[in-house]
């Protein structure tokens, strides 16, 4: 069943201090003052915040595909893309930030799980500003759990160690390039 957190508890837990007015305007503003603090209350670096990282996949020839955040990188992969060597990273968090307040809808969810699946991401978040979703998939890019919390460093860090990282399998990537190359064109 879906969960909805909201952001107001975060903000209270760790003293944070956020001016609505300031959201306004364009899905960035949450990112970089509702988004940004929250992580860094929660253990993770700025070196660890990759804004708008670039994915790719040998079934993904090109680029532009893009979440809002990657957050933690913790492999490198190498491909073989029409005779050219490509890396990309793998994150243990991918982030797609609304404007504040807009609606997070079941496609939203849907356009996550597609991120998770091409960065090999463990979770995913949706945030508004005032909501956020977090989900971690559980069979590719079509079947997720949800979180009551967001993931600390530490957390993060000792599943990655423990080895508890799912595989995508390739149908996986495919489903998710044409779900999130679909959902980005109706944006």
């Amino acid at each position: 069943m879906r969960k909805e957190i909201l952001v107001e508890e975060y903000i209270k837990k760790y003293g944070l201090f956020i001016h609505p007015e300031e959201l306004q305007q364009h899905e960035d503003n949450v990112g970089e003052k509702v988004l940004v603090p929250l992580l860094i209350c929660l253990g993770y670096s700025e070196k660890d915040i990759i804004r708008k990282p670039r994915l790719l996949h040998t079934i993904i020839s090109k680029s532009g595909i893009e979440p809002d955040y990657g957050i933690f990188p913790y492999k490198e992969r190498i491909y073989k893309i029409k005779n050219k060597t490509v890396s990309t990273k793998q994150y243990g968090i991918v982030v797609d930030v609304k404007k504040y307040k807009k609606e997070l809808t079941k496609e939203m969810e849907d356009k996550l799980a597609g991120y998770c699946a091409l960065s090999g991401a463990i979770y995913g978040i949706l945030t508004n500003g005032e909501k956020l979703i977090v989900i971690q998939p559980i069979r590719g890019a079509v079947e997720w759990d949800y979180l009551d919390y967001i993931p600390t460093k530490n957390q993060l860090e000792r599943i990655i160690k423990g080895g508890k990282i799912g595989e995508y399998k390739k149908s996986d990537i495919i489903y998710a390039t044409r779900i999130v190359k679909e959902l980005t064109e109706e944006e």
